[in-house]
């Protein structure tokens, strides 16, 4: 009986596979006449193609169980932008069990080093110099970035799982001898400001002394004015003291206009003394101006041809804080590191008192749960719905992707979890994301025909069978599971066929 069962449903999984793949053969035929002309630019908006993301099975069933949450909340707890960037940059899923458990050390190792954070603005601080800007701004963003990245060289001596191959090696080096990093002074929190020291350039001191001697020459020269003038007198520009005067009587006097009123009887003039000794100050002024010009020159020259050692040093400290992000997120759902298998191990996912990550990110009160499943058997939920049998799945599968992640599960100590190659997840809208332009049931079979050529796989199935006559889908369910367990994949699938929950009575070594 169970053969007729399984030859029936695989004559419908062929017979529905040719009719999809027939459809879709016709759609690629159509000709370039089935279009409707576009004749304004209204209808040519109207019918704009937009760009759809493609997405494998694989890439779907992420998708599906939540995980670009996962990502956002580990960029949250990212301290740099450079990090957050690291976090949808790098490829994060490792590729075998081996590469977990080392991903593992390193994640707890920049945990503990890492504890009090990492100088995190002023990594971000060469930011505009990367961008292509220069001035002081720029500049002392550079000189700040460096400071930040001698503490962190300081720590990673200390890491004996991740290795930092910029910041150990000749491009630190290099960067450490950078003049840029002592250019700046430093204020009282510890930041380099804009202003450039006066050790970086004797044209620039030079050029700073006849500002202030300048400066001070022009302060008493006004005062010792005012005291020995009636004249009220009053500042309408920098350094430019003025006094009102009748405009008739002007021409008479040597001073200078500076403006008049809006009557135009009133001028206001600027003493010839006091004029003198502000346009000296001006002058002053703009040779530090110069002086200081020069120095940023010779500064951004000296930095942008250091800008690669520069930028794979960068590299090193964003990977740390984004290791940093995925202990701090493991901390925040209070969770733990599993014990890591392979396949072959046959331990499967064996979690204590696991919780769903995504209603963990939530806040939302979460009932844990004991996760059991090993390569090559089969889970069945059945129940009402509402009842948590979808949230088990995503658990199972969310769990299963933290893991190729290295970030600590939210479950009890003791926890196994296997190291599965390959995550197929038919939930939520995975199968329409992978075919978007089949129906509900045509977008399974497909799904359901890529899972049965995947091996050593964890598969997950939210209403095995469904979107067609009940005793058909029930069929193919059960052919379909039957195929998939040979081929040592841990499979959970939540149903509401009769035939479906039989079998797996029928079955109890499976």
């Amino acid at each position: 009986m169970l053969l007729n069962i399984i030859l029936a449903a695989v004559d419908v999984l062929v017979v529905q596979g040719l009719l999809f793949q027939t459809k879709i053969q016709l759609q690629e035929k159509q000709p370039s006449s089935f279009l409707i002309p576009r004749k304004s630019v209204a209808v040519e908006n109207a019918f704009e193609v937009k760009q759809v993301k493609k997405f494998s099975p694989e890439s779907a069933s992420i998708e599906a169980l939540g995980w670009p949450r996962i990502l956002k909340a580990v960029q949250l707890r990212c301290g740099s932008s450079l990090g957050a960037a690291m976090v949808v940059s790098e490829p994060w899923l490792v590729k075998n069990a081996n590469e977990a458990k080392e991903a593992y050390d390193q994640v707890l190792e920049a945990g503990k080093l890492l504890k009090d954070g990492i100088a995190n603005s002023r990594l971000d601080a060469a930011n505009d110099f990367l961008d292509g800007k220069g001035g002081a701004e720029a500049m002392a963003g550079v000189a700040n970035t460096l400071d930040a990245l001698e503490e962190l060289v300081s720590i990673t001596a200390q890491f004996k799982c991740f290795e930092c191959p910029a910041l150990s090696g000749s491009d630190w080096f290099k960067l450490r001898e950078a003049k840029v990093r002592d250019a700046f002074e430093i204020d009282n929190n510890g930041i380099r400001s804009t202003r450039l020291s006066n050790t970086c350039s004797s044209a620039l001191q030079e050029a700073r002394n006849q500002v202030r001697r300048a400066e001070e020459a022009h302060k008493s020269a006004v005062s010792k004015f005012m005291e020995e003038s009636k004249t009220h007198y009053f500042e309408i520009e920098q350094n430019r003291v003025v006094t009102a005067v009748d405009r008739a009587s002007v021409s008479k006097k040597k001073e200078n206009i500076r403006g008049l009123s809006r009557s135009g009887k009133t001028a206001y003039v600027e003493p010839e003394k006091l004029r003198k000794l502000a346009d000296a100050l001006e002058k002053a002024q703009y040779a530090q101006q110069q002086a200081e010009d020069a120095v940023l020159a010779s500064l951004w020259t000296e930095v942008r041809l250091l800008e690669s050692e520069l930028r794979l040093c960068l590299i090193d400290a964003g990977r740390l804080d984004a290791l940093r992000a995925r202990f701090r997120l493991g901390n925040a759902w209070r969770g733990s590191v599993p014990r890591v298998t392979t396949v072959a191990s046959t331990d499967g996912i064996l979690a204590l008192e696991a919780r769903h990550p995504v209603l963990c990110l939530d806040n939302t009160q979460v009932t844990p749960v004991d996760l059991d499943l090993a390569p090559g058997r089969c889970a069945i939920l059945q129940g009402a719905n509402g009842g948590g049998k979808t949230q088990y799945l995503g658990t199972l599968g969310l769990l299963a992707l933290l893991v190729k992640a290295a970030i600590p599960i939210p479950a009890a100590q003791g926890s196994i979890v296997t190291f599965f190659p390959t995550i197929l997840a038919d939930v939520e809208n995975a199968a329409k994301l992978t075919f978007p332009n089949a129906s509900t049931y045509e977008g399974f079979l497909y799904f359901a025909s890529y899972a049965l050529n995947t091996e050593k796989a964890l598969i997950l199935f939210d209403e095995l069978g469904s979107g067609t006559d009940s005793a058909e889908g029930g069929a193919i369910g059960v052919a379909i599971l039957e195929s998939l367990l040979q081929k040592q994949n841990a499979v959970c699938a939540a149903t509401h066929h009769p035939s479906v929950k039989a079998q797996a009575i029928s079955r109890p070594e499976a």
